[in-house]
């Protein structure tokens, strides 16, 4: 199910984290300072502290609807969702009834509570909230203002939650647009949106438009008078991720080149591209962009965007089955960080992201992809939790099965799907390392036209059930 891809990890291979909430911050110092550098939990106090006194000095003011904001971003950052709920809604109704429907104090309160409201799996309710903040941001900020980028994240990933894919990509286009028509299409600026619509293509299954965009990306970020070294290596782990997504899904369409793509460094074309009959096939062409990707990171002496390209690099090698030239990939990457840390560029709080097994290629059985496209309203959702344990080679074993709704063949085909699955495993020093207990959560649909009528349990001979169901057996399945 698209709508669910961070159910079942998806959006661990190719990231995308909704955008934070960020506070309107006041002329406080106090809580401003601990703020800024992400204390929360000390700007919360402050943040209480002033909402009271605002209340009382200056109610309905513009002042009191900062503090309200204020609050609500502390709680939110604190993962403090129902709270947060409740002040944003607050700010919300105060904007409303203070400056009007359309006033544009009220976009930051709708986007906020739009956003708790996601973060709670609510995506039912956060949709209008966020649909109202953007239909009021293209109103009074115009129909492709930039601005609107920071609300459409959210409203994508509600629409997503809410299997309304043809409004999320709609969504999408519009907050591209807006930043084309904000910058121009040649102006360095341009490059997130291009990244956060390339990121979009790539959880829809669509590896060759995504790609397209990062090659675009990387033309632009490489061009002599007004380069972007960053641009340019996050341009070739997009181009990189695109052949990951190809390699879990198989083939979209056939690529055309495009007018940006004759500055590219290396080869487009792929004359040994398996036939339909072998779908999975993980490209060289992943490894040469990681490679330069690298290369311009080393040349620039950018130790962020080393650790970044050198990790990836690793993800590939993994995916190619080659778990000790990725080990020394990671643990290059480990002393990148380990110097940030050291140089105070990165907070030694900040979670390690080699310190969790993260997964790369988990290939959905034929049955949990048969309704991904159906509506929501048309179907029932059926959560699989199971433990397994990763190896340091990145393999999966010891599927154990926590708790599911599926019949059990169905069942036996997520386990199977797992086993033949590749993780990053968890690194200790710069070595990969055994993880046990690791829970994944796997969600397939149903049509609910297609619901079995309940029938009394039976044991089941394994073997002939297999026979029974073509879905089961290994022959039948191409990802066997």
């Amino acid at each position: 199910m698209k709508a669910m891809l961070a159910s079942w990890l998806f959006l661990g291979l190719v990231g995308g984290a909704l955008a934070q909430v960020p506070a309107t911050v006041t002329n406080t110092p106090a809580f401003t300072q601990r703020y800024v550098v992400g204390d929360y939990a000390g700007a919360l106090p402050l943040a209480e502290a002033d909402l009271k006194a605002r209340a009382v000095e200056s109610p309905g003011s513009p002042e009191h609807l900062t503090a309200l904001l204020n609050l609500a971003s502390t709680q939110y950052q604190l993962g403090n969702y129902a709270s947060a709920v409740d002040t944003f809604g607050a700010a919300a109704t105060l904007a409303t009834e203070q400056f009007g429907d359309n006033s544009p104090r009220t976009i930051s309160p709708l986007r906020g509570l739009g956003m708790a409201l996601l973060a709670q799996q609510r995506a039912a309710e956060a949709a209008p909230m966020l649909a109202r903040a953007v239909a009021l941001s293209r109103r009074t900020q115009g129909l492709f203002n930039d601005e609107q980028a920071a609300i459409a994240i959210p409203l994508v990933a509600a629409y997503q939650q809410l299997g309304m894919y043809t409004e999320a990509e709609r969504e999408q286009q519009y907050a591209y647009r807006g930043a084309e028509v904000h910058f121009g299409t040649n102006d360095l600026r341009l490059l997130p949106a291009l990244d956060r619509l390339g990121r979009w293509y790539e959880e829809s299954s669509r590896p060759a438009q995504a790609r397209l965009l990062h090659r675009r990306a990387f033309t632009l970020a490489t061009e002599p008078k007004k380069s972007s070294v960053p641009g340019a290596v996050r341009a070739l782990i997009g181009v990189a991720r695109t052949y990951f997504v190809e390699y879990r899904d198989g083939p979209e369409v056939q690529e055309s080149m495009d007018a940006g793509t004759a500055s590219f460094r290396f080869s487009t074309t792929n004359a040994a591209m398996p036939q339909p009959g072998n779908m999975y096939y993980l490209d060289p062409q992943a490894e040469r962009a990681l490679q330069l990707a690298i290369e311009i990171a080393d040349r620039a002496q950018h130790a962020g965007l080393q650790e970044e390209a050198v990790t990836s690099y690793g993800e590939y090698l993994l995916l190619d089955g080659k778990a000790a030239a990725a080990e020394k990939q990671f643990a290059r990457a480990a002393l990148l960080r380990t110097a940030r840390v050291a140089a105070g560029l990165v907070s030694a709080l900040e979670p390690d992201p080699l310190a969790t097994p993260k997964p790369l290629l988990v290939r959905k059985p034929i049955f949990a992809r048969r309704n991904d496209t159906a509506p929501n309203e048309d179907i029932d959702l059926h959560t699989t939790v199971v433990n397994v344990t990763v190896t340091p080679q990145g393999t999966v074993i010891q599927p154990k099965i926590v708790s599911s709704d599926i019949s059990t063949t169905h069942q036996r085909q997520w386990t199977s799907a797992l086993e033949r699955s590749v993780y990053r495993p968890r690194y200790v020093d710069g070595k990969a390392v055994t993880t046990e207990g690791v829970e994944v959560v796997l969600v397939s649909r149903t049509l609910q036209a297609d619901r079995p009528t309940a029938k009394p349990e039976t044991k089941v001979d394994p073997k002939a059930d297999s026979k029974a169901d073509p879905e089961a057996d290994p022959q039948s399945n191409p990802q066997a």
